[in-house]
């Protein structure tokens, strides 16, 4: 997301229906994320749609660098519990 549209939520809203659509139309059983180590913003998008933290993986090897990232996942059980679904207010159903 562009630093213009920092703190306005859209991110959060779209990893959220990413979820939604992975969870209740794809049927997938978990979802995971990398993010690098120090970028906090994409660290508090994740864990305000459920994903936890599992560990820091040190020395990874992304675009010819290595850095430090974290690792989350959100198992869909989880992402239930939470109600992490938004209602969107327009669903189109598949053909």
């Amino acid at each position: 997301m562009g630093e213009p549209f920092w703190g306005r939520g859209y991110t959060t809203e779209a990893v959220r229906l990413i979820g939604r659509l992975a969870f209740e139309h794809l049927g997938a059983k978990a979802l995971c994320a990398w993010v690098f180590v120090g970028n906090e913003g994409s660290r508090r998008v994740l864990e305000r749609n459920g994903f936890a933290f599992v560990r820091t993986v040190h020395g990874r090897v992304r675009s010819a660098r290595v850095q430090d990232e974290w690792y989350y996942t959100l198992l869909r059980s989880e992402w239930e519990r939470a109600a992490a679904a938004p209602v969107p207010r327009i669903e189109i159903e598949a053909p």
